[in-house]
C-alpha cells in the first residue's frame, strides 16, 4: 500500500507524454488524494490529468476503518480483470463489475469508486486542452491489489514452465517415433505432414520459452511486458505467462495428440481418442470437445491436408450444410449424386467424403443466415438466369462449410461469389474466412435500401464499414430483399458505379402477386 511518509511512485500503468510532469506530491481531495500531471514547456504549463489514489498511514491495514470487508468475490474479479491488463478504460472496468456489484446490490460505478477508496485501484483522468472536460479515464492496480497479482503470477509463471517443458519432452519423443513412418510405404505419405506438424510444435515451444525467460519474477526490477504470442494467423490466440491455460495452450496439446494418435493407431482413430489418448483419466476424452471445429481447421492448415488423411475417422459431430440450386457431387466409392433446384442437404460426413463438384449455375451466393434462403427458394429465384447456387452458412463458417467452399472454389474458379454477412463481429469473422478462400468474393453493404450499394472485395467492405460507424452491427434480416433487387444486388459483372439505384416501390405488388 502507499504510505503517507514514504517516497510515492507514480504508477507506472499511466503512460505520461514527453512534456508532462507530475507534481511533486499528491494532494489531499476529501477522503482521497489527487495526484495532478501537467503539460510544460517553455510558453505554457497547463493540467494533462490527475490521479486519484488512497495514501495510507504507515502501519495502517486499510483505508478506513472497515464496517463490513468486501466479498472475496470481489478480490478474485479484480484480479481476472487486472491479471493480462495493466490498466482498463473506465467502460471495461465497470462492465467486468456490474456481475459482482449485483452481488451488494451496488452500481458499478459505485464499487468503482469503493475500490478507489480502499487503496485497490487508482483512477487516472486525462483532461482536454481546456483543463476542464474528461478526454478519458483509466483505472490501474496500486500496491494493494498489485501484491495479489504478484502472487498469482508466480504461481501461473510456475505452471507455464511446467507445462512448457512437458510439451517439450512430448515433441521430442513424438520426433524419435515419428521417424520410422518414412519406412512404412502404406504411412510415408503422411511423413512430410507430420514433420510439418512436428515443426510446428517445436517452433511454437520455442517461442513460449523465450517469453516466460523474458518475464519479472518477484524481487526483481520492473521489465516492459512480453509481446504478444499468437498461436497461427489464422487462429491468434494468445500466451498469457501470467495467465490460466487458454486456447493457446489447448491448440499445441490438440496438434500433440493428433501426432500422437496417428503413431499409436496408424490404422485410424475417432475424436474421442485424441483427448482420451494424450490424458488419461474419466471426462479427459471431452478434452477438445469445447473448440472442436477450431481445433480441427487449425490442424489442417498446419499440416496442409485433411485430418481424415492423417487417420481421423470421425470428428464426432453431425450437422448439415443447407443448399439453394441445383448440384451434382461426387463421392469415394460411390455414384455421383444429383441435386434439384430446391433446398437440399448435405452432412459434414457426406462433405468430407466429397471428390468433386459439378456446378451448372452462373454464380454463388453465400448467406450467414437462413432466412434468405428461404425467401429465395419461396421465390424461385434460384433458377433466374445465369442460375444461382445458394448456400445457407447458419451464423457461422464450420470445418464442413470451408471444405465444401474450398471444392467449390476449385470446380468453378471463374464463378463470380458473393457473401452477405451480419456486420457484427461474428459477421466479420465469416467474411474473412470466406475471402481467405475466395479472395475475390465480393460482400453485401447493408442496409437495403431505395439505392443498392455495389457489393466489393472484402478491403474495401471493411474501409466502407470503417468510414461508416451506423453500418456497422447491422442485421442482414433488416431487409431480406426481394428478385428484383436481387438480381441487381447480384450482377455477375463487376459494377463501376457507387449505386445501382434500385427503386423498392415495385416490392408489394411482387410478392402479393
Amino acid at each position: 500500500m502507499i504510505m503517507k511518509n514514504k517516497p510515492v511512485d507514480f504508477p507506472s500503468w499511466v503512460k505520461l507524454l514527453r512534456q508532462w510532469q507530475p507534481a511533486a506530491a499528491p494532494r489531499p481531495q476529501g477522503e482521497i488524494y489527487r495526484w495532478p500531471v501537467y503539460a510544460e514547456t517553455a510558453r505554457f504549463k497547463k493540467l494533462a490529468g490527475y490521479l486519484e489514489l488512497v495514501l495510507l498511514e504507515e502501519g495502517a491495514q486499510e483505508a478506513f476503518p472497515e464496517p463490513a470487508p468486501l466479498p472475496e468475490t470481489i478480490l478474485i474479479t479484480l484480479k481476472n480483470l487486472f491479471r493480462k491488463n495493466s490498466r482498463l478504460a473506465e467502460d471495461r472496468l465497470l462492465a467486468g463489475l456490474r456481475p459482482a456489484a449485483a452481488e451488494l446490490a451496488w452500481t458499478p460505478e459505485k464499487l468503482a469508486r469503493e475500490l478507489v477508496v480502499r487503496g485497490y485501484l487508482g483512477r487516472w483522468v486525462r483532461l482536454r486542452p481546456d483543463e476542464k472536460s474528461i478526454a478519458a479515464v483509466l483505472y490501474g492496480p496500486l500496491e494493494r491489489l498489485a501484491a495479489a497479482l504478484s502472487s498469482d503470477q508466480e504461481q501461473f509463471l510456475s505452471e507455464n514452465w511446467q507445462w512448457t517443458q512437458a510439451l517439450s519432452n512430448k515433441i521430442a519423443a513424438l520426433e524419435d517415433q515419428s521417424a520410422p513412418l518414412q519406412e512404412k510405404p502404406e504411412l510415408a505419405a503422411l511423413f512430410p505432414a507430420v514433420r510439418q506438424i512436428l515443426y510446428f510444435l517445436g517452433e511454437k515451444i520455442e517461442q513460449v520459452t523465450q517469453v516466460l525467460n523474458t518475464c519479472r519474477r518477484a524481487g526483481e526490477p520492473e521489465r516492459p511486458a512480453p509481446e504478444k504470442l499468437a498461436l497461427h494467423p489464422l487462429f491468434p490466440w494468445t500466451f498469457h505467462p501470467w495467465g490460466t491455460k487458454g486456447k493457446f495452450h489447448l491448440g499445441v496439446e490438440f496438434l500433440a495428440a493428433l501426432v500422437d494418435c496417428l503413431l499409436r493407431s496408424p490404422g485410424g482413430f475417432e475424436w474421442k481418442e485424441l483427448g482420451g489418448g494424450f490424458t488419461p483419466g474419466i471426462g479427459s476424452s471431452k478434452r477438445f470437445d469445447s473448440a472442436r471445429e477450431d481445433l480441427l481447421e487449425l490442424a489442417e492448415a498446419v499440416a496442409g491436408i485433411p485430418v481424415e488423411r492423417l487417420g481421423l475417422t470421425s470428428t464426432g459431430s453431425l450437422y448439415s450444410l443447407y443448399l439453394l440450386g441445383r448440384l451434382k457431387v461426387f463421392y469415394r466409392g460411390v455414384p455421383p449424386q444429383e441435386f434439384n433446384s430446391t433446398i437440399n442437404a448435405l452432412t459434414n460426413v457426406q462433405v468430407q467424403r466429397l471428390t468433386g463438384l459439378e456446378v451448372p449455375a452462373g454464380r454463388v451466393v453465400l448467406t450467414e443466415n437462413r432466412a434468405l434462403l428461404l425467401k429465395m427458394e419461396a421465390a424461385e429465384w434460384q433458377n433466374t438466369a445465369p442460375e444461382t447456387l445458394v448456400l445457407g452458412l447458419d451464423g457461422r463458417l464450420r470445418l464442413a462449410h470451408g471444405r465444401f467452399l474450398k471444392l467449390l472454389a476449385e470446380s468453378c474458379p471463374k464463378t463470380p461469389w458473393f457473401a452477405w454477412v451480419d456486420t457484427d463481429e461474428a459477421g466479420l469473422a465469416i467474411a474473412r474466412q470466406v475471402a481467405h478462400i475466395n479472395p475475390g468474393c465480393r460482400f453485401i453493404l447493408p442496409p437495403l435500401g431505395p439505392e443498392l450499394k455495389t457489393p466489393q472485395e472484402l478491403a474495401g467492405w471493411l474501409e466502407e464499414l470503417a468510414k461508416n460507424p451506423s453500418l456497422r452491427n447491422r442485421e442482414q434480416e433488416e431487409n431480406l430483399g426481394y428478385p428484383e433487387m436481387w438480381n441487381e444486388l447480384f450482377k455477375c459483372q463487376k459494377d463501376t458505379g457507387e449505386t445501382q439505384g434500385l427503386k423498392t416501390s415495385w416490392y408489394l405488388s411482387r410478392v402479393t402477386s
